[in-house]
């Protein structure tokens, strides 16, 4: 049976500043050695300053046929939408890519969106 590789978003709510969201990988097949999984990360949620850099190569253990892989949320000052985080699989030599293929993290910020509304600064006073 040829290994097969998918992915959840088992946590899939994730949140300023500190609720952080999870990726589970499960595999099938032969658990017996290492397996390396790459994964492409899009999003509108940006590495680094909005949570903590997920590297594209993800490792199974021998014997693991799960992998959590956790998004650990950044705090920052700035009001944003909420964003996304999503991996997806690629296909790889020593693995098939089962559904489903791709999972996304949501990103909500506890940060308020202050927006400025134009105002009429033209005031008169009525003539005499």
């Amino acid at each position: 049976m040829p290994i097969a590789v998918s992915i959840a978003a088992t946590q899939s709510e994730a949140a300023e500043p500190s609720a952080n969201g999870e990726f589970t990988l499960s595999r099938t097949g032969d658990t017996s050695a290492a397996l390396s999984v790459t994964v492409v990360i899009t999003g509108s949620a940006t590495a680094g300053s909005d949570y903590q850099t997920i590297s594209s190569t993800l490792v199974f253990q021998a014997g693991q046929a799960t992998l959590v892989v956790p998004v650990l949320v950044l705090d920052d000052a700035l009001g944003e939408d909420s964003e996304t985080i999503t991996l997806s699989l690629v296909p790889g030599a020593d693995y098939q890519v089962a559904t489903p293929v791709s999972a996304t993290v949501y990103l909500s910020s506890e940060d308020v969106v202050v927006t400025a509304l134009p105002t009429n600064d033209s005031i008169s006073e009525p003539s005499d």
